[in-house]
C-alpha cells in the first residue's frame, strides 16, 4: 500500500468518489481486501472454506451442516413468526438504519462464474462442492429434503491485488468504500456516481442508486427519503449561492449528506446498539483524525458481526396511514412479500405509509429461543418464484467461505473468557438450554462460528447486543471515525 497520497490528492477539496487519498492511498477505498483482525482459517490453509470435506475434523469434530440450525426440531435460530417478542424501546427504523449503513459501507462481490470450474455444472443447480458453487446441503430430516437437497450458494470472490503472490491466502474484496459517506446515494466508482447524476438540470439533480433500492420496502423508503433529501439541499444551496456551478452545488449537498449519515449513525444508532456504558468504554469521544488508523472494513465484521441485526427484523412490514393509524387500504404484508415490491410503493400508497411503520413499529427483540423468524429462514425470496432460500445458513456459510475463524479466538481477541466445556458456554450464554444445543451440534465449544455465538450471547445494559458483538462493532466504528479524514 502506497503510505501516503500525493499533494495533488491533499488539496483535494471533497472526498474522492472511490474512497481513495482519504488518508493513505487505498485505506478505505472501495475494491480493497477487507482487512484481517486475526489471520483466516481456512481447511487447505490457502483458501478452501471451512467445512468444505464433511469429514474434516477441527478440535476431533466435523463441523455441523449449517442448515441444522434452522430445523424447527433444534431450534437454535429458527423460531415461528408468531413466537417472537417486541422490544419496549426501539423501532424498526433502528433495524432499518443498521442495513442502510451497511450497504454503505460493505458489497462482497460473489464470484462472476456461476459455473463450477471443474465439471462446468451450473451452481444454482449442483449440490456437488466445487468451486465457485459451495452449496449448502439440506439434512435428510429437514422438511424441505425431499423437494431439494441443497440450497445453491456462490463463494465471495477472491481479490487479486497487483504485487502480491498469486500464492498466498485467498481474500475477499469490499467493491465500495468502507467510509460512512452516503455511498448508497452517490456510488463508490466515477462511472457510477456520473449515471446517477441527472445533467439535464442545472440543478444537478441524483438519480436512485438500483444496486439495493430495490431489495424491500424499507430500503425503497429510505434510498427514496435520501434522494430527495439530496435534491432539496441542491435546490437550498443553490438559493443561498445561485453563483455556484452544479459541480460544486452537487459536491456541498454530497458533503453535507455525509454529515447526516455519519451524525445519526455514531450519535443516535450505536449508542442504542451499543449501551452507553459499553460506548463510552470501547468508543470514547472523538479526539480527531489518526493517520494510523486503518478504516477499511474488517472481513469479520462484513461476514459476520453486523449481520447480527438479522435475529431483530420483523416478520412483517407495517404500513400506517395519516396519523399513524392501521392503514385498512394498505395494511401489514408477511416479509417475504415485500422483497423486490417497488411495484407496491408505486400503487400502494408510496413510501409515507412505510417510513410511517418503521418508526411505529418495534423491533424484534433478540432473546434465546427467538433467534431468527421463519419469513428469513423459510420464505426468503419465496415470493420472487425461486428457491426459497434461508438467511441464517447463508450467513454461517459466508464466515466459513471467508475462512473467519471461530467464536473462541474471538473473544480472545477481544479479551474475554473463552469457554471450553458446556458449564463455562451456558455461564457466558446465561442459558444452558442454549449452550448444551451448541454443544450437542458442534462437539466442542471452540468449532461453533463465530456469527450464531456472538448473536446467542445476551445483550450488555442499555444495549441490544453481547460483550463479543459490542467489542467487533466497536472496533470497526472507531476506525472508520478516527480513520477518515
Amino acid at each position: 500500500v502506497t503510505c501516503c497520497c500525493d499533494t495533488d490528492c491533499l488539496s483535494e477539496r471533497y472526498r474522492s468518489i472511490t474512497g481513495e487519498c482519504n488518508n493513505r492511498l487505498l485505506w478505505g477505498a472501495a475494491n480493497i481486501p477487507y482487512s484481517r483482525w486475526l489471520p483466516a482459517e481456512y481447511e487447505d490453509v490457502w483458501g478452501m472454506p471451512r467445512g468444505w470435506d464433511p469429514e474434516h475434523t477441527y478440535h476431533n469434530a466435523s463441523l455441523p451442516p449449517v442448515r441444522v440450525l434452522q430445523r424447527p426440531s433444534i431450534e437454535v435460530l429458527f423460531t415461528h413468526n408468531d413466537n417472537i417478542s417486541l422490544d419496549s424501546t426501539l423501532s424498526h427504523l433502528l433495524v432499518e438504519w443498521g442495513q442502510w449503513i451497511d450497504h454503505d459501507v460493505v458489497l462482497t462481490p460473489q464470484s462472476p462464474s456461476t459455473s463450477a470450474f471443474k465439471t462446468g455444472a451450473d451452481c444454482t443447480r449442483t449440490c456437488s462442492r466445487d468451486t465457485p458453487c459451495f452449496p449448502i446441503q439440506i439434512p435428510l430430516s429437514d422438511p424441505r429434503n425431499g423437494v431439494q437437497s441443497c440450497m445453491p450458494f456462490f463463494r465471495s470472490a477472491p481479490s487479486c491485488v497487483a504485487g502480491v503472490p498469486t500464492r498466498s491466502r485467498r481474500e475477499q474484496l469490499n467493491a465500495i468504500t468502507s467510509f460512512v459517506d452516503a455511498s448508497m446515494v452517490y456510488g463508490s466508482s466515477t462511472s457510477l456516481a456520473s449515471t446517477l447524476r441527472n445533467r439535464s438540470s442545472p440543478l444537478a439533480g441524483e438519480r436512485v442508486h438500483v444496486r439495493s433500492s430495490n431489495e424491500h420496502l424499507g430500503m425503497i423508503a429510505l434510498h427514496t427519503l435520501f434522494l430527495r433529501e439530496h435534491n432539496r439541499l441542491v435546490k437550498e444551496l443553490h438559493l443561498l449561492n445561485p453563483r455556484w456551478s452544479p459541480d460544486t452545488l452537487y459536491q456541498e449537498a454530497r458533503k453535507i449528506m455525509g454529515a447526516i449519515h455519519q451524525i445519526l449513525t455514531w450519535e443516535h444508532y450505536l449508542p442504542r446498539v451499543l449501551g452507553e456504558s459499553a460506548m463510552s468504554r470501547l468508543l470514547p469521544p472523538y479526539k480527531g483524525y489518526d493517520p494510523e488508523v486503518d478504516p477499511s472494513i474488517a472481513n469479520v465484521f462484513a461476514a459476520a458481526a453486523f449481520r447480527f441485526a438479522h435475529v431483530t427484523v420483523q416478520p412483517v412490514v407495517t404500513r400506517l396511514g395519516p396519523g399513524y393509524t392501521t392503514n385498512s387500504q394498505h395494511p401489514q404484508l408477511p416479509l417475504h412479500h415485500s422483497l423486490f415490491a417497488s411495484w407496491r410503493v408505486v400503487q400502494e400508497g408510496g413510501i409515507d405509509p412505510v417510513l410511517r411503520g418503521l418508526l411505529l413499529s418495534p423491533a424484534k427483540l433478540q432473546t434465546p429461543g427467538q433467534m431468527m423468524v421463519e419469513e428469513l429462514t423459510e420464505r426468503l425470496f419465496q415470493a420472487q418464484g425461486g428457491m426459497p432460500l434461508d438467511l441464517g445458513a447463508l450467513n454461517l456459510q459466508r464466515g466459513r467461505d471467508h475462512g473467519l475463524p471461530g467464536y473462541g479466538s474471538w473473544r480472545r481477541s477481544c479479551g474475554l473468557s473463552v469457554p471450553d466445556t458446556t458449564s463455562e458456554l451456558a455461564e457466558i450464554l446465561s442459558n444452558f438450554t442454549l449452550a448444551h444445543k451448541l454443544q450437542l451440534l458442534y462437539r466442542t465449544p471452540h468449532n461453533i462460528d463465530v456469527w450464531v455465538g456472538a448473536i446467542s450471547e445476551p445483550a450488555l445494559p442499555g444495549g441490544r447486543v453481547g460483550p463479543l458483538l459490542s467489542c467487533l462493532l466497536a472496533r470497526q466504528f472507531r476506525a472508520l471515525r478516527d480513520g477518515d479524514r
